[in-house]
Protein backbone atom coordinates (compact mmCIF):
# COMPACT_ATOMS: atom_id res chain seq x y z
CA UNK A 1 0.00 0.00 0.00
CA UNK A 2 1.09 3.55 -0.66
CA UNK A 3 0.22 6.48 1.53
CA UNK A 4 0.46 10.23 1.12
CA UNK A 5 0.71 12.94 3.73
CA UNK A 6 -0.62 16.42 3.17
CA UNK A 7 1.57 19.10 4.71
CA UNK A 8 0.13 22.57 4.87
CA UNK A 9 1.68 25.90 5.75
CA UNK A 10 1.43 29.52 4.75
CA UNK A 11 2.85 30.05 1.25
CA UNK A 12 5.39 32.51 2.67
CA UNK A 13 6.92 29.66 4.71
CA UNK A 14 6.97 27.09 1.90
CA UNK A 15 10.46 27.99 0.56
CA UNK A 16 11.88 26.91 3.93
CA UNK A 17 10.60 23.35 3.48
CA UNK A 18 12.78 20.85 1.66
CA UNK A 19 9.61 19.36 0.15
CA UNK A 20 8.89 22.59 -1.74
CA UNK A 21 12.06 22.42 -3.83
CA UNK A 22 11.15 22.28 -7.50
CA UNK A 23 7.50 23.22 -6.93
CA UNK A 24 5.75 26.25 -8.38
CA UNK A 25 5.09 28.38 -5.29
CA UNK A 26 3.17 31.08 -7.13
CA UNK A 27 -0.06 31.52 -5.12
CA UNK A 28 -2.10 31.61 -8.35
CA UNK A 29 -1.10 27.98 -9.02
CA UNK A 30 -2.41 26.74 -5.67
CA UNK A 31 -5.28 24.26 -5.53
CA UNK A 32 -8.09 24.97 -3.12
CA UNK A 33 -8.69 22.47 -0.38
CA UNK A 34 -11.87 22.06 1.57
CA UNK A 35 -12.46 21.72 5.30
CA UNK A 36 -13.06 17.97 5.00
CA UNK A 37 -15.31 15.94 2.73
CA UNK A 38 -18.20 15.63 5.15
CA UNK A 39 -18.64 19.41 5.51
CA UNK A 40 -17.24 20.61 2.17
CA UNK A 41 -19.87 22.15 -0.15
CA UNK A 42 -17.95 21.45 -3.40
CA UNK A 43 -19.95 18.68 -5.04
CA UNK A 44 -17.71 18.34 -8.12
CA UNK A 45 -14.43 17.76 -6.25
CA UNK A 46 -12.48 14.91 -7.84
CA UNK A 47 -10.76 14.23 -4.51
CA UNK A 48 -13.99 13.69 -2.56
CA UNK A 49 -13.62 10.55 -0.46
CA UNK A 50 -16.81 10.80 1.61
CA UNK A 51 -20.23 12.22 0.88
CA UNK A 52 -21.22 15.51 2.42
CA UNK A 53 -23.30 15.04 5.56
CA UNK A 54 -26.80 14.06 4.50
CA UNK A 55 -25.85 13.39 0.86
CA UNK A 56 -25.16 10.28 -1.22
CA UNK A 57 -21.64 10.01 -2.63
CA UNK A 58 -22.97 8.77 -5.96
CA UNK A 59 -25.99 10.56 -7.31
CA UNK A 60 -28.67 8.45 -8.93
CA UNK A 61 -29.89 9.72 -12.28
Amino acid sequence: AEFAIGLGCDISEAPHLVYSQGLNLDPSSAAEIGPGCRVCPREDCVQRAFPATGQDLLRRR
